[in-house]
């Protein structure tokens, strides 16, 4: 597409594909549902972060104080997903696995052998929380990791 510089306003070059929404981002595990949480269903995601967890984060400084260089350790995956709580589906459970899509395509960015980035992983649930109002839906904020192991 050609750039028009001569009119005012909004110029566009190129194509920009945005990530829209939530759906399909966590389903939910046990150790009866398949890699899709085929025979468990989905949860109705409210909002979803992804971020590394880091093992360490540290500054190295030269002769006279300033900082020289960094190391920075990534030690997996967290995820915090909050969920309407659907009563059809058993609350996850500390240690149990549900499958969440790498929204952010780290797994590939950080040497996961799990395949391509925006694939389905298999992740942990490491601390599940509940909250609820007068007159409001009971939502579920779930924190699960994928940590990097060492075989």
């Amino acid at each position: 597409m050609a750039r028009d510089v001569t009119t005012p306003g909004l110029i566009l070059d190129g194509v920009t594909t945005l990530e829209w929404g939530t759906e399909g981002d966590m389903a939910g595990g046990t150790a009866a549902a398949g890699a899709n949480g085929a025979n468990y269903g989905y949860y109705v995601v409210t909002s979803f972060q992804q971020r590394p967890v880091l093992a360490f984060n540290e500054k190295l400084p030269n002769g006279n104080g300033i900082t020289s260089s960094r190391v920075i350790g990534i030690d997996g995956i967290q995820w915090e997903i909050t969920v309407r709580d659907d009563t059809r589906f058993a609350a996850p459970a500390v240690g149990s696995t549900v499958y969440l899509r790498d929204r952010a395509g780290m797994l590939g960015a950080f040497g996961f052998p799990t395949g391509s980035p925006k694939s389905t992983v298999a992740a942990t649930v490491i601390e599940p929380r509940y909250q609820g109002g007068p007159k409001q839906a009971g939502e579920r904020s779930i924190t699960v990791e994928k940590l990097t192991l060492i075989d």
